[in-house]
């Protein structure tokens, strides 16, 4: 059981003006394709949904995206998830406020110490790793690199092979088309697509601003 989280604020100031999970989306999309049949994979935007949800029932994987504007929102779900469950649940942040160098995602274990792991650069490959990892023995998921992945093990920084932008597009499917954007699409949600990769901009928030490409 797979719980995905991009948080944000809800009060009347941002009522209709979020943006649905595509990011998320994909994610979902890519790793119930990739391990179809063994995962159930829940979608949230609301955090009082979020910890509804898994105060009903244990997640064993949590995703959330990682952005300077909802830090706090994550930190707090991981608190509560962790008071709840120990260590059972592994969790994963991901996104631009993840850094690409190591020292820099050595400090965010610091920072944060109930994050299992962070995905580095695109979420796709890092994520599935993170649950292929986790399908094949629970146990072990921490003792060798995982692809696009850094977590900590025994307070080493351990940081698999760097993914990048390899992710074959062609076989991304749409979070759209399987279904994963329908509960956001009748709210107060605006709708969003996503039309390329990579990122031209130097934004000092952003992850990208070291990594920059042509669009």
């Amino acid at each position: 059981r797979i719980v995905l989280g991009d948080l944000s604020y809800h009060n009347r100031h941002t009522r209709r003006t979020g943006l649905i999970p595509l990011n998320i989306g994909y994610i979902a999309s890519y790793v119930a394709k990739k391990f179809a049949g063994s995962v159930d994979i829940i979608l949230h935007k609301d955090p009082k949904a979020f910890l509804d949800d898994i105060k009903n029932e244990e997640p064993s994987i949590i995703g959330l995206s990682f952005y300077y504007w909802n830090t706090n929102l994550n930190k707090e779900i991981t608190a509560v998830v962790r008071s709840l469950y120990g260590s059972g649940p592994v969790i994963v942040w991901g996104g631009p406020s993840v850094d690409s160098n190591e020292s820099e995602q050595a400090l965010l274990f610091k920072r944060f110490p109930g994050v299992d792991a962070y995905v580095v650069n695109e979420g796709e490959l890092g994520f599935a790793a993170v649950v292929e990892a986790a399908l094949s023995n629970r146990e072990s998921i921490w003792k060798a690199p995982l692809d696009g992945v850094a977590f900590n093990a025994n307070n080493d920084l351990v940081v698999g092979r760097d993914v990048g932008l390899s992710m074959d597009l062609s076989e991304l499917p749409s979070p759209f088309l399987t279904g994963y954007m329908d509960p956001f699409l009748n709210g107060d949600y605006l709708p969003l697509l996503q039309t390329s990769r990579l990122c031209p901009y130097q934004c000092s928030f952003c992850v990208s601003g070291k990594n920059t490409g042509k669009l």
